[in-house]
């Protein structure tokens, strides 16, 4: 073959060539680094004006200088800052910058927006120099906490006895592991790995004596259980042994007893030496607290127990149980009734009979006749009309008997749901010159005067002779005598 500068020509071939011309390709450019070709070296972007390296500068080990190992700090405005052997650079979305040539390789810590090397800070901001920081100590409470940022850790501790302790824990607080806790004198005490701290304080923790496994409470003192014994803190805060707790203290009190617990025993006492009764009791079950019957009457209130019967003016006053002021009556039932307009019986029944009570003498007894209201009993009076019981309802009304001066009591008979015999109207008459009117009923005949509602009861009027009843059939002026109302 032969290759000439228009083909390449063969035995029976010919293979045709043009020729290119060559382009320069765009230039490297990623607007934070570049590449420039008139002077063959490499552009970082930098403030206040970018700084261009020979290649050799610029990568060092294979890597731009911004890509070597650094540390990380964010900046208030979002950028980022990093510390390298190689600068300060700082990174946004258009990419990174060195800000000063000066760097920390590897930063040992940042804190508050510096960077830490052992005595040198870096500002992450501006790169300016700045010097290493300090531990820094603060407070919450008793608890203090030292934060050393160098060395990147941190520490805390609290105040016990007067001395700090260290408080921290593998995890959270050693004051927070509480272990036991109990309550004197209305606040509540931790026992925990640093010794009792109260509930809500960290300033007044006390120490505790070695072996220290459980805490508890009696009489307003602390007291700790250790492997040697029981221990009780005094006033001042010292620890001396005890014995056990809760061998001896009250452990409640109600209704005039108290219940304590003398040598590991419970006993029981009353509150006044000479309310013995309150103690009296069968099995568990108090006398004064088995209550078989209940009574009253507007004036007394009066419960029977297993201990006597209990009087009280208002039902109020049997709160609390005062001490039985008479003996108990035997099984039966305990019931008042109205003997009378504004007087009652307070009884109790049984199958032996009747008893009342007597509060002048405070006792029971036998009932007098005025005082039997299961036997009879005025249940009602109202103008003239009565109303009672005697083995069986009974009404009377007063009444005029013509040519009589005195005036009797008239029975009648009367059934729920009937109408009054008085009221069964069975004649009526007026006369001109009297307002009063006549009403003729089944029980005689009423004289009914006016008044502001219409007419009112005045007087009842039956016949002396009342062997035909008393019922007026008829009433009005006679013609043959018209003087007179017959």
């Amino acid at each position: 073959p032969v290759l000439s500068a228009t083909g390449l020509t063969g035995t029976g071939r010919q293979i045709e060539i043009r020729a290119l011309s060559p382009s320069v390709l765009d230039v490297f450019d990623k607007g934070w680094i570049a590449w420039q070709r008139q002077d063959n070296r490499v552009r970082f972007a930098a403030s206040p004006q970018a700084v261009a390296m020979a290649p050799g500068d610029a990568i060092r080990d294979g890597r731009f200088l911004p890509a070597h190992p650094a540390r990380g700090l964010a900046l208030q405005d979002g950028r980022i800052a990093w510390s390298n052997a190689f600068g300060l650079w700082h990174q946004d979305a258009q990419g990174l910058h060195r800000v000063t040539e000066r760097g920390l390789a590897m930063p040992q810590a940042a804190y508050k927006g510096i960077f830490l090397e052992d005595d040198l800070g870096l500002t992450a901001a501006d790169g300016a120099v700045a010097a290493g920081v300090q531990p820094q100590t603060f407070a919450i409470g008793g608890l203090e906490f030292t934060v050393d940022p160098l060395a990147q850790q941190v520490d805390a501790t609290i105040p016990v006895g007067g001395q700090k302790r260290p408080a921290l824990a593998p995890l959270g607080f050693l004051h927070d592991q509480r272990q036991s806790v109990a309550q004197a004198n209305g606040t509540a005490t931790y026992l925990t790995p640093v010794g009792l701290v109260p509930q809500a304080r960290l300033d007044d923790a006390q120490p505790v004596p070695a072996g220290a496994r459980l805490l508890a409470a009696e009489a307003g003192a602390l007291l700790l259980q250790t492997a040697s014994g029981w221990m009780r803190q005094d006033d001042q805060g010292q620890w001396s042994g005890a014995a056990a707790p809760f061998g001896n203290g009250r452990l409640a009190s109600e209704n005039g007893r108290i219940w304590e617990r003398q040598g590991g025993v419970v006993a029981l006492r009353t509150a006044e030496p000479t309310e013995q009764w309150r103690l009296a009791r069968q099995g568990l079950d108090f006398d004064i607290d088995q209550l078989r019957s209940f009574a009253a009457t507007p004036q007394l209130a009066v419960a029977i127990t297993q201990a006597g019967t209990h009087v009280a003016p208002t039902l109020a006053g049997l709160a609390g149980v005062a001490a039985p002021t008479g003996r108990a009556p035997g099984a039966g039932e305990l019931d008042s009734l109205r003997a009378g307009p504004s007087r009652h019986v307070l009884f109790h029944r049984d199958a032996t009979g009747y008893q009342v009570w007597d509060t002048a003498g405070s006792l029971w007894r036998q009932p007098a006749d005025s005082e039997r209201p299961w036997d009879a009993r005025d249940l009602a009076a109202v103008e003239g009309l009565r109303a009672g019981y005697r083995t069986g309802a009974w009404f009377d009304i007063e009444a005029d008997v013509i040519g009589q001066a005195a005036s009797v009591r008239l029975p009648f008979t009367w059934a729920r749901g009937e109408v009054m015999p008085f009221d069964d109207v069975t004649a009526i008459h007026g006369e001109p010159a009297d307002a009063a009117l006549l009403v003729g009923t089944r029980l005689g005949l009423r004289r009914l005067t006016p008044d502001a509602g219409g007419y009112a009861h005045q007087r009842l009027i039956v016949p002396a002779d009342r062997a035909a009843g008393p019922a007026v059939r008829v009433i009005g002026r006679p013609a043959a005598s018209f003087d007179r109302i017959v």
